[in-house]
């Protein structure tokens, strides 16, 4: 279970866009908000550590649907990530770095939010 939440929560992936949305805050407001976001988190694996079969029960949901839809949409985002959008395929013909880069598929989720750390690489 550890290495099912690693993956999805992908903290390597989760540090710069910290790091975007901190951007100009000291140390003990950036501190403050790791802690409180933290703990946050943590009560609500605790919540549904404790309440979540309670709640698939009283919606009637199945743990072995629960696996199984959640497998299917983790390989949809992964094949979607290896796979180049029709905005890349359409400028890839032009031939400029520039325009095949900006036409790419975002490759991460903070991209689609804009949030990029300071010197963290743009895919």
């Amino acid at each position: 279970m550890f290495t099912t939440l690693l993956a999805i929560i992908n903290p390597l992936e989760a540090i710069p866009v910290f790091l975007g949305l901190m951007k100009g805050k000291d140390s003990a407001e950036q501190n403050r908000v790791a802690r409180k976001s933290c703990f946050y988190a943590l009560l609500l694996a605790f919540f549904f550590l404790l309440f979540g079969t309670l709640l698939l029960r009283l919606f009637g949901v199945s743990l072995s649907m629960i696996r199984v839809v959640g497998g299917i949409i983790l390989t949809r985002i992964g094949f979607q990530m290896f796979s180049p959008s029709p905005q890349a395929k359409a400028s890839a013909g032009s031939g400029s770095g520039a325009d095949l880069r900006r036409g790419q598929q975002l490759t991460f989720p903070s991209d689609a939010c804009g949030v990029q750390a300071e010197g963290a690489p743009n895919f």
